[in-house]
């Protein structure tokens, strides 16, 4: 049987990274809301590892095909920053280090999620 058009597996063309990175780009703008007060370095940061995890969440969705997949992953990742929460302009050097060695290990994961996708 064929899958729906509107399946997120249905069809893996290049017009799909555009939405992927589009998703991900609004995903990170909104939530710049969370950045309000925060100086340029900070408003960056946010914006990011905003954009990072909006990818990751696409690459969840693309994979298990669950919207409550994805919900429960926005929430733990959300529930880790309250946990783990710092203010960057009191991060020492090996704590930045750390946090783009993790921000980077999440971008090389959501695209090793993404491999093998069907192509159109």
């Amino acid at each position: 049987m064929r899958r729906s058009w509107s399946s997120p597996r249905a069809r893996w063309t290049s017009s799909t990274w555009c939405v992927l990175i589009a998703s991900a780009l609004v995903f990170g703008a909104i939530h710049l809301t969370n950045a309000v007060g925060m100086d340029l370095p900070s408003l960056l940061v946010q914006a990011l590892y905003s954009t990072v995890i909006g990818l990751f969440l696409d690459a969840i969705y693309l994979r298990s095909d669950d919207i409550a997949t994805v919900i429960l992953a926005h929430t733990a990742i959300d529930f880790s920053n309250q946990i783990f929460a710092t203010q960057p302009t009191s991060a020492s050097i090996p704590m930045i280090l750390v946090f783009v060695a993790a921000l980077a290990a999440l971008l090389a994961y959501s695209l090793w999620l993404m491999r093998g996708m069907p192509k159109a």
